[in-house]
């Protein structure tokens, strides 16, 4: 399982502390956090991919490819968190 953190380049104060707070859980989970530019080519075609349109979004996919959980213009809470992966 992964979970990619989809950006346009720009991340509010108060998402930049939701990001801190989930980056340590994701540590300690042993879940990696890839984040991805949208500003960049390879950035916009992954974005593309999994119909984003708003930033940040954050997506989590399973070792098979498919999305496991999606969340675009907010971040997720814990508990959203928990409910998608199963545990945390």
């Amino acid at each position: 399982m992964k979970v990619i953190l989809f950006t346009n380049g720009k991340i509010s104060s108060t998402n930049d502390y939701k990001l801190r707070q989930l980056d340590a859980v994701f540590k300690s989970s042993k879940i990696s956090l890839e984040t991805i530019d949208t500003q960049t080519k390879l950035g916009g075609d992954m974005a593309s991919s999994y119909g984003i349109m708003d930033y940040p979004s954050l997506v989590i996919v399973r070792e098979d490819g498919g999305v496991q959980g999606f969340w675009q213009a907010d971040l997720p809470s814990r508990d959203q968190l928990s409910q998608a992966i199963g545990y945390l």
